[in-house]
């Protein structure tokens, strides 16, 4: 069966012993002989084919060979840095930072900063900001490498984060909070309760303002509206958070980007209409009775 299969190509051969558990480790020498050895046999260009290697070798933390792969020609490019972010060894990103890569270039898929991939690494993140790393740099779309952290990462982790210098008002990360896989409700009260209380800002806009405002629709996204944090509570069905929400400043009067209130995502769920209901008359009420101390 094995000689139906294709010969294994040069930069393959080397992966495969760079990978290997328990294997002598490879030396530089051995990589660039099979790399000169395809630069002449293989079709292919290996400054191409060998950015896997590169990406092993990353991920094998061997900044060695990295670097003499970038120097032989082979690109910085996103699958290198996956292979930093796995490897997590700061000799390598300081390989990536000697060939021209900065720490806050929007080099991953997304436009998002590598930073925004470390939530697992306190230590390796803790260097990235010594060296400037910024938890707010947005991409085109305004997200930052908070983002990606909101909505993936425990929420002891966030509120780390979040200490560190990020902003709960950048980045719509209400939005990614409530698309995360569990602790939604945790996470959304840690992002208000920063706000309110570290940042001194109203939640009042954030709530009420539909993701991606003022950027310009893709074409993938004709048809599907934007939506506001309770919108997206409240098509999950999720009478705890729709509470939340309400009681931290949303309004069911809110539109989305194609004119909907949040009523429209509530889809007949009477707790849900109830929910919402019964909070804007709290709000109602609350405003009525600061008016009358105003007007005393």
């Amino acid at each position: 069966m094995d000689a139906l299969l294709p010969p294994k190509d040069r930069a393959t051969q080397v992966c495969e012993s760079l990978l290997k558990v328990n294997a002598n480790p490879v030396s530089v020498e051995v990589v660039l002989n099979y790399f000169d050895d395809a630069l002449k046999n293989e079709k292919r260009p290996a400054q191409k084919s060998f950015v896997v290697v590169a990406q092993a070798a990353a991920a094998k933390g061997r900044a060695d060979i990295l670097e003499r792969l970038l120097e032989v020609g082979c690109q910085l490019c996103p699958t290198i840095y996956w292979g930093a972010i796995e490897g997590r060894s700061i000799a390598v990103f300081e390989v990536l930072r000697r060939r021209g890569w900065n720490i806050n270039n929007q080099c991953m898929p997304g436009g998002f900063p590598i930073l925004g991939h470390l939530w697992e690494d306190p230590h390796l993140a803790n260097w990235f900001f010594s060296q400037g790393a910024d938890l707010n740099k947005k991409n085109n779309k305004g997200k930052t490498p908070l983002s990606i952290i909101v909505q993936n990462a425990p929420k002891e982790t966030i509120s780390w984060f979040l200490d560190k210098g990020g902003l709960v008002d950048q980045g719509w990360l209400l939005h990614y909070a409530l698309r995360r896989g569990s602790e939604q409700y945790e996470v959304v009260h840690l992002l208000l309760k920063f706000l309110t209380e570290k940042q001194k800002k109203d939640p009042r806009d954030l709530l009420n303002t539909y993701e991606l405002k003022g950027y310009p629709i893709d074409p993938c996204e004709r048809g599907t509206a934007r939506v506001t944090p309770l919108q997206e509570a409240a098509g999950r069905g999720d009478e705890r958070l729709v509470r939340l929400l309400i009681h931290m400043g949303a309004s069911s009067s809110a539109p989305d980007s194609e004119g909907h209130t949040a009523l429209a995502y509530a889809h007949g769920d009477i707790r849900i209409i109830q929910a919402m209901q019964e909070g804007d008359a709290g709000v109602i009420q609350a405003v009525q009775q600061n008016s009358r101390k105003d007007s005393v």
